[in-house]
């Protein structure tokens, strides 16, 4: 299936050799090809080429996973780059994008730093997500948060604070709450722990069974008979990864 990108819809990149190299990146089955139409994106100065850049970056390291491979891999170092340059901007008006939703610029750059993300970006991963106006920043703010956890030394006060926020924000769906907590469990901090603990005694199904999943993982056996009180109140029917846990208790 040809591929474009997931937040640059209808753009028109104005410049004749950019456009080219949009319509090419989506065209071309020649790697040699598509690695020159990508980096003509990626090293342009127009913040909707390197997002579509950045999106078929993404989309490639989520398809090397099915064992093909991801041809741009040998530029990341360029792509995080790009990718913290577009993350420091502005979040980006909806109707200058294809998306529907401010922040283009921002979810671009946090999907292609996934798996690139380093200690030093907590701060504008945090600033993203606090500012997040759409699902499509948010979701990806989290996921990319989960990766600059596990790689901290010391986990990122503002990131830990914008990430409690919204676990212990009744107002936010559960699911988004869940997410947060699972980006936060990517730290083995005791004080992160404390928290996990915390979450278990929210009223909302998906945050709970977050919560156990990731103190099962920690430690099952310290835990066992916290998470066996919590599990004994859920109904039979519950989120994943709530059979996890389950499965982990029993075994």
């Amino acid at each position: 299936m040809t591929f474009y990108s997931y937040h640059w819809h209808g753009i028109h990149l104005e410049d004749p050799k950019l456009e080219r190299a949009r319509t090419g990146l989506a065209s071309s089955h020649d790697p040699e090809t598509t690695t020159h139409t990508f980096l003509t994106l990626l090293r342009s100065d127009r913040t909707a080429a390197i997002g579509i850049a950045l999106d078929n970056y993404d989309y490639a390291e989520t398809s090397s996973r099915h064992g093909t491979g991801n041809l741009f891999s040998p530029y990341a170092a360029e792509v995080l780059e790009k990718a913290r340059l577009l993350l420091r901007q502005p979040p980006l008006p909806a109707n200058e994008s294809g998306t529907g939703e401010d922040g283009a610029n921002h979810a671009s750059a946090l999907l292609a730093m996934l798996n690139l993300a380093e200690e030093e970006d907590a701060g504008p991963v945090a600033a993203a997500l606090a500012g997040a106006a759409g699902a499509n920043v948010r979701q990806a703010a989290m996921s990319t948060a989960c990766t600059v956890m596990e790689r901290s030394t010391t986990p990122n006060h503002v990131l830990v604070d914008t990430l409690t926020d919204i676990i212990f924000d009744a107002a936010c769906a559960g699911k988004q709450r869940a997410a947060a907590l699972d980006a936060l469990a990517g730290s083995k901090s005791g004080h992160i722990t404390d928290l996990l603990l915390r979450a278990t005694e929210v009223d909302d199904l998906n945050v709970q069974v977050s919560a156990a999943y990731n103190l099962a993982h920690a430690d099952l056996e310290r835990h066992r008979a916290l998470l066996e009180r919590l599990v004994s109140t859920w109904p039979t029917e519950v989120p994943y990864p709530g059979t996890d846990v389950l499965d982990m208790l029993s075994g």
